[in-house]
């Protein structure tokens, strides 16, 4: 039994001296390294190496080794991969440059070639038209409140429609004041929609037709294209040709203009963004416009028996919205609109 007791002392002798002699060897390699760095990063590995020399038991000290010394030795070689920085240079690296792919290039001040200086969403050509892809339950109250807002604040009007989910019908109609910020001026090349597209809206629809407005100089864009690019429209708001065909718009630093954008579908609902190809200096970015960051949304016209919710208001009644739900069909909503 003695015999066998010695035997065993003697392996657990020899098997922490091997393991010991190769942990400090191996610490103090990284020691001279971590000098560089300095500071707790050494001392920690100070500590590993006195404890290797010290450490009893093989199972113990390996245990530690794996639980506390791995992660520290990482941590070790994330340091050593970090550049090191005197007192007179800052102490940090330099941010890598954001990309400009799908997105304006600023200038060296930030600021991008062409400013979005305002973007508002005007009344629809075709009247007050929306449809939500849900069923919209609204009380007399908030049907009151709704007509409140439509005489006295348009754009809070709008604003309530988009928060209801509801999107206009057919077009949606947004003023856009751009501003060239070069010195040697910005040349708009080419505007297109992106867009995302599904099935019309079914789930409520506001149908207040109006009397109609003046038509105004646009950029339209259909949505049902394959390239929805900008297109030029005629006294009655039809397309007529390609807005940047052949041409370019030229923005002198400070110079502002007024785009009047049109987005339609026919047959289904969209949420888009506008992007402008603009040229600045030798180099090409894209502008986006949104809406505060969001997408703008313009739905096509479902059949009328297929709106789970219905409102009716404007000429057709007495001005107010009145709810008709399955009813909606008796005021025929399409006509006069060409399929």
């Amino acid at each position: 039994m003695g015999t066998g007791g010695e035997g065993r002392s003697e392996d657990c002798g020899r098997m922490p001296a091997t393991w010991q002699s190769r942990a400090v060897s191996g610490l103090r390699i990284l020691l001279k390294a971590g000098a560089a760095v300095g500071g707790k990063v050494s001392d920690a590995i100070r500590w590993a190496i006195g404890f290797a020399k010290r450490a009893p038991w093989k199972t113990l000290a390996a245990a530690v080794f794996t639980v506390v010394l791995g992660p520290l030795l990482v941590g070790v070689a994330l340091e050593l991969l970090k550049p090191v920085v005197g007192p007179d240079e800052g102490g940090t690296t330099a941010s890598p440059s954001p990309s400009t792919e799908g997105g304006s290039a600023p200038n060296g001040d930030g600021t991008p070639p062409v400013e979005v200086l305002s973007v508002e969403v005007s009344h629809s050509e075709e009247g007050d038209l929306w449809a939500s892809p849900e069923p919209i339950r609204l009380d007399e109250s908030e049907l009151a409140e709704l007509d409140r807002l439509k005489a006295e604040d348009r754009q809070a009007y709008a604003q309530r429609m988009r928060a209801y989910g509801a999107g206009e019908v057919g077009q949606e109609n947004i003023r856009v004041i751009l501003r060239g910020a070069r010195p040697e001026g910005a040349r708009i090349m080419q505007m297109r929609a992106e867009r995302e597209c599904g099935p019309p809206d079914s789930g409520t629809l506001f149908y207040s037709p109006d009397a109609g407005l003046d038509p105004v100089e646009s950029a339209y864009f259909d949505l049902d294209s394959p390239d929805p690019v900008a297109q030029r429209v005629d006294e009655f708001n039809e397309p007529v040709g390609e807005f940047f065909a052949g041409d370019t718009y030229q923005l002198e630093q400070g110079e502002e203009v007024v785009f009047d954008i049109i987005g339609a579908t026919q047959n289904r609902a969209c949420e888009f963004t506008i992007g402008l190809d603009v040229l600045a200096d030798g180099d090409r970015s894209t502008v986006s416009i949104d809406d505060e960051g969001m997408p703008f949304r313009v739905s096509g016209r479902a059949p009328a028996d297929a709106y789970e919710a219905a409102y009716v208001g404007g000429v057709v009644v007495d001005g107010a919205w009145h709810r008709v739900d399955e009813e909606i069909v008796e005021y025929d909503p399409w006509a006069g609109y060409d399929e």
